[in-house]
């Protein structure tokens, strides 16, 4: 992001996305696994209502920031998703606070 501000120098920011890739991505399936080694089994179920923000499939192209700015990923899924469960563990009512 910080590259993205220094491109802009004071005029509109570009956009690029900033993601893993097809290399990073990470299925529903495979995140629920991960869930589950590190709290335990928990049932998930399918909802029958449809969020704004729903994506039956997505995976991001950080092409674009790699040719303008030599950037790439560098933290695993799995890293990230211990980042959050970290910060959830150790602040307990954080998704409420935030209206999740």
């Amino acid at each position: 992001m910080l590259l993205q501000m220094k491109a802009a120098n004071g005029g509109e920011p570009e956009l690029v996305n900033v993601s893993g890739g097809i290399e990073f991505a990470t299925s529903l399936a495979q995140l629920s696994a991960w869930c589950e080694d590190r709290f335990g089994p928990h049932k998930v179920e399918a909802s029958p209502e449809s969020g704004p923000y729903d994506l039956a499939w997505v995976v991001l192209d950080h092409g674009e920031a790699t040719r303008r700015h030599a950037w790439r990923p560098m933290r695993s899924a799995a890293g990230i998703f211990a980042e959050i469960a970290d910060h959830a563990e150790q602040n307990p009512g954080w998704l409420e606070q935030c209206g999740g």
